[in-house]
């Protein structure tokens, strides 16, 4: 390896662990394509396309052109199948091993793991806070056990989502802004706020899990409820 391409630096993911998940789950319920590009994505904000994109790259399973690696044809063949820890563990184990090499994992602290996401994955604050999330569930859905004083501190999601909402009326964004704010029974719950230009936000929170049939059924009935909005109801 040449002294610049080892100077690239590396992001650790900071994706929520299960929508990486749900992206497995609808590959092996209906089939791997070739590439992943923004057509396969289509139901995501920009934010998490660009998020799950960069997991799929950190873990190789995509190449940097986005096409599919067979890293990631074993992994959705093991989904839901009894190779699937030790798979999604081993994928887990080879991506983070330069990130966590001087960590014990048996028996480290909090900030030791901390530290190495900030120095080798590249991640502050709550992005770190995420990231070190992602690795450890990671760890957990394969089974694997890890130090009882690692812990990835909550997000006071609140505070941050009054800043997050005030930022963006200061700033006239026109981004869609997404976020897991409950549980939902199996799945969380997305939160979409989509800038309307001089009326405030439309917010549409939506199962972390919604299937495109789901969606369809779902943009139906937002049409329906809008035209009786715009419209009124017929006398």
């Amino acid at each position: 390896m040449s002294e610049e391409s080892s100077k690239i630096k590396v992001l650790a993911p900071y994706l929520p662990f299960q929508t990486f998940t749900s992206f497995i789950d609808k590959l092996h319920s209906t089939t791997i394509p070739p590439i992943v590009d923004g057509s396969l994505l289509q139901t995501m904000s920009g934010s998490m396309k660009g998020q799950l994109m960069s997991v799929l790259k950190f873990l190789s399973l995509i190449d940097n052109q986005g096409y599919v690696q067979e890293k990631l044809r074993d992994l959705v063949k093991s989904y839901k199948s009894d190779t699937w820890k030790d798979t999604i563990g081993n994928v887990i184990c080879e991506s983070y091993n330069n990130i966590i090499d001087n960590v014990d994992l048996d028996s480290g602290t909090a900030q030791q793991l901390a530290e190495a996401f900030r120095k080798r994955g590249n991640v502050e604050g709550q992005v770190l806070d995420k990231a070190v999330r992602f690795y450890l569930s990671g760890l957990k859905e394969a089974g694997l056990t890890y130090s009882p004083f690692f812990q990835a501190k909550k997000v006071r999601k609140s505070t941050i989502k009054q800043k997050k909402i005030k930022k963006k009326n200061e700033t006239e964004s026109n981004d869609f802004f997404d976020e897991d704010i409950s549980d939902n029974g199996d799945s969380k719950l997305a939160k979409f706020r989509i800038p309307i230009p001089n009326k405030g936000n439309a917010i549409i929170a939506l199962p972390s899990n919604i299937s495109q049939d789901d969606w369809d059924m779902v943009k139906q009935m937002l049409e329906a409820y809008v035209a009786r909005l715009t419209k009124g109801e017929p006398k």
